[in-house]
């Protein structure tokens, strides 16, 4: 292995939902601008810079539940804002 890519998932899924369209969604209002950014990203990375059988790409998501940085430290995150709804969903989407 050459190169060893590691995506934080959940940064580039927030970030994507606030960059784009937020009319991108299903028939049924689910917004997917996120899982789209998210695609599109991942796809950019695999065509430009990862060789086929060299390199490897792990890409991750925060846990939804408290971890050791919240027991570590009580004001982890407690200055972030609450996370929108839709943003939620989507996340979701991503875990499935």
């Amino acid at each position: 292995m050459r190169n060893l890519y590691l995506i934080d998932g959940s940064g580039v899924a927030y970030r994507a939902f606030f960059a784009l369209d937020q009319n991108l969604k299903t028939t049924s209002g689910i917004p997917t601008n996120a899982i789209y950014g998210v695609t599109k990203m991942i796809l950019k990375i695999l065509e430009k810079y990862v060789l086929k059988d060299e390199d490897a790409i792990i890409f991750v998501m925060d846990k939804k539940t408290v971890t050791y940085r919240h027991k570590l430290l009580e004001s982890y995150k407690a200055n972030r804002p609450e996370t929108q709804k839709y943003s939620r969903i989507k996340y979701h989407i991503f875990w499935r």
